[in-house]
This record gives structure tokens, C-alpha cells and sequence, in this order.
């Protein structure tokens, strides 16, 4: 206490530190002469003109740039009470700053929820009491009756000797970042079970650093494990069949020269020795420089239809063949009038022009035939005049074809096409 009622003379430092001074509590009512300095050497070259009763740190300045941070802050006894801590988690919780400071960090409402996450956090703040820096992802729960996610670590705080006398805690709330996550995984699984029923796998080529990245069910169409291959273009190529190599560097060499989509078909073999045919479709991406940055598309598993087309022209073939190779002529046509089938020989027989043939249109009732062809179904009425001299020995397989044959009548070439 000062004599004659002078004031007392206080020295304020700026300087870091955490919480409020305490210089009310120690001064009370007295009056004050407060002088500010904005570091420590400043304030030492003051002293050495001037005598100040009190020496005091204000953590002002650094309070305020905490309480800026969207971060959470704390700092927390060895024990992990809460000691300190700056605005963003007393806004982000909705609890007032008294119903945090003096509690220990795990019992705060925020961790009600889980006995988990406190058994987590209560381990994190004594590793980092022992001198270890931890950092985990934990869930608290709000006042406002949700969960958040937070990005949290906890690292000791030293004194001058070295020795660890708090934790500082910090977190960020990186909820929208989780639920991002979480939609797109979701998203990437439906779009994994649709690649997987519809046999398609899509794929990504990064031209400068040659950096292929494949969908799960594009493996699973080239048979191929992910530890058992690294995608690569030649790599890709090293799975296309011989003969279908050069048409598919063609088609890509053009693609990446135009900066255009393209689609093609090729063959591929699996390991095992099967042969696969797949549908590309793919789209080039320029770059700031205009050439081709990135090759994106999906490659489509259409073997059994390639089969199945195979197998069908190879029917066709055996028939024409079959066709071609009787001594009758033979004409199968439907109901609407169109050919199905003809062999050469009927077109010779009939004298008919040689580009008669599937699809074609023919009379109904050829004039110079009389009325009509000779029908087993009744659609076309027989025709006398056209059926005299032959043979008739025609049959349908179906109600709407007809096949008719003859051993050589001539008929006029009134056909309408």
C-alpha cells in the first residue's frame, strides 16, 4: 500500500499468455497508473528510467487473436481440466464460459454420448501429459442436439526447464467435410454395383505421366487383380488381342490428335486364356495448353452379344450356303410382301433381276402370272397361269413366311419394288 495516497505505478507487458490478468483481483478500488509497452525489451529500457510498483503480462492481444480462430483451442491441466479456452468452441457448443473452465474435459456435455470417445480423449490428453503429440477424429455432441465431427490434437506445453506443465488442445470441426466423405462413398458404391450389373468399368489415362486409374469392375472384366497390375497404356495394350492392337492405337492416336470422343470395339484376353469383347466410348480433355491432358471413359462387356452375333452370322452363312447349294430355286417371303431369302437359282429360273433379294418388294399379283403366288397360308392364291408347268414344294415355318420353289417356269419380271 502506498503512502499519502499516491497512485500505484503499474508496468503492462504485452506479451503472450493465456487468460485474463488478474489485475483487478490483486488492486481492488485503488487508483492506477497504468503505462503500456508492446514488448519485453521495450519495457526493459523503460525500467531503467522509471520505478513501477507492479510488473503485470497482458494477455489481451493474443486473447483476441485466439477468440479470432475458427479453431478450438484449449489448454488443460495435466489432469485434463479445462483451464483456458478461446470463443469458437463456447459458440459451436452453446455452453457459457463458466460451465467449461474448472471442469475436466471429458466430463463436459460434449462427450455424454459415448463412453468410447471419453475413454479416447482422456488417453490422448495423459499421452500428451508424458511428452507424445496426438491427434485423432472424435465425435461430440451438441447442445443444439447433433453430432460433430472434429479433427482434434493434443500436445504438451513446456516451461522454460523443459519440463511439460500443461496440454494445449486445438480441434477443428470438419463435419461437413465427413459428410461429404460419406456421400461420396455412398455414391462410389452405387456406382460400383451398377458397373457390376451392367458389366461396365470406367477408366481415367493421365497422358503426361502415363497414369492409368481403373474402376473395381474393370478389373474384374480383364480378370485381373489390383496387386497383380499396375495399369498402364502399354500395359492396357499388353491385354488387347494381337490382331486388334493396331486398330485401337489408331483410334486413340486420332482421338488424342483431335482432341475428339471416340468409340471403338476390341478384343481383350484375360489370363486364364478367355477372349472378352468390349464397347469403349471415351472423351479427350485438353489442357491449358490445348493438347490432350486426360483420356476418360468406360469400356462395356458385350461378349455375350458379340457371341451371340457371331453365332447367329454363322447360322446365316450355313443357310445361305445350304440355299445356294440345292438345284431348286427357293424364294421365302411374309405377309407384307417382302423377301426373306432367295437363292441364285430361283432368280434364274424366274429370270429375275440379280439384285432381288431380301427386303425387296414383289407383286402380290404379278400380271403375267395371273392372279397370285400359291400360299399354304392362304395369302397368296394360287396362280394357274404362274403354277401350271412347276412344282410347287413350298413350305412355312411360321404363319408369316412362305417359301416357294420352282424347276423352272418362267414368270415375267412385273415385281414392284
Amino acid at each position: 500500500m502506498k503512502q499519502n495516497g499516491a497512485a500505484v505505478r503499474v508496468l503492462i507487458v504485452q506479451d503472450e499468455g493465456l487468460g485474463p490478468p488478474a489485475l483487478d483481483r490483486i488492486l481492488g478500488p485503488m487508483q492506477r497508473d497504468l503505462v503500456r509497452v508492446e514488448s519485453v525489451p521495450e519495457a526493459r529500457e523503460l525500467m531503467r528510467s522509471s520505478t513501477f510498483d507492479l510488473i503485470v503480462a497482458d494477455s489481451g492481444r493474443i486473447r483476441g487473436v485466439l477468440d479470432a480462430l475458427f479453431a478450438f483451442v484449449g489448454l488443460f491441466s495435466l489432469g485434463g481440466v479445462v483451464l483456458d479456452a478461446n470463443e469458437a468452441p463456447l459458440v459451436a457448443s452453446g455452453l457459457p464460459r463458466d460451465q467449461v473452465i474448472g471442469r475436466r474435459f471429458v466430463d463436459l456435455p460434449w462427450f455424454e454420448h459415448s463412453a468410447v470417445e471419453r475413454a479416447r480423449i482422456t488417453a490422448a490428453i495423459t499421452a500428451a501429459g508424458h511428452g507424445e503429440s496426438v491427434r485423432l477424429e472424435t465425435q461430440i455432441w451438441s447442445t443444439r442436439g447433433e453430432l460433430r465431427w472434429i479433427d482434434a490434437s493434443f500436445l504438451p506445453l513446456r516451461d522454460q526447464a523443459g519440463a511439460i506443465t500443461h496440454v494445449v488442445g486445438s480441434g477443428v470441426d470438419i463435419t461437413p467435410r465427413k459428410r461429404a466423405q460419406d456421400a461420396l462413398a455412398a455414391s462410389e458404391a452405387r456406382l460400383a454395383e451398377a458397373q457390376r450389373v451392367a458389366q461396365i468399368g470406367s477408366w481415367e489415362w493421365t497422358v503426361a505421366e502415363d497414369r492409368v486409374r481403373w474402376s473395381d469392375q474393370l478389373y474384374d472384366i480383364y480378370g485381373l487383380a489390383k496387386t497383380a497390375f499396375v495399369p498402364t497404356y502399354e500395359g492396357f495394350l499388353t491385354r488387347v488381342v494381337p490382331e486388334d492392337v493396331e486398330h485401337t492405337r489408331a483410334v486413340i492416336g486420332a482421338a488424342l490428335k483431335s482432341i475428339s470422343p471416340f468409340v471403338y470395339d476390341h478384343r481383350i484376353r484375360r489370363p486364364d486364356g478367355s477372349v472378352r469383347m468390349l464397347h469403349t466410348r471415351g472423351e479427350v480433355i485438353a489442357g491449358a495448353d490445348g493438347k490432350a491432358a486426360r483420356l476418360v471413359g468406360s469400356c462395356w462387356d458385350v461378349t455375350d452379344r458379340w457371341q451371340a452375333t457371331s453365332e447367329l452370322e454363322r447360322s446365316v452363312s450355313t443357310l445361305t450356303a445350304i440355299l445356294e447349294a440345292t438345284a431348286d430355286g427357293i424364294l421365302v417371303g411374309d405377309q407384307m410382301g417382302k423377301v426373306a431369302a432367295v437363292n441364285r437359282r430361283f432368280l434364274a429360273m424366274w429370270r429375275l433381276p440379280s439384285d432381288i433379294g431380301p427386303a425387296a418388294r414383289f407383286a402380290s399379283s404379278p400380271k403375267a402370272c395371273g392372279t397370285s403366288w400359291s400360299s399354304p397360308t392362304a395369302s397368296w392364291p394360287r396362280s394357274p397361269s404362274c403354277m401350271a408347268t412347276s412344282t410347287a414344294r413350298g413350305s412355312t415355318s411360321s404363319d408369316s413366311e412362305t417359301a416357294a420353289s420352282s424347276s423352272g417356269t418362267r414368270c415375267p419380271k412385273e415385281w414392284a419394288m
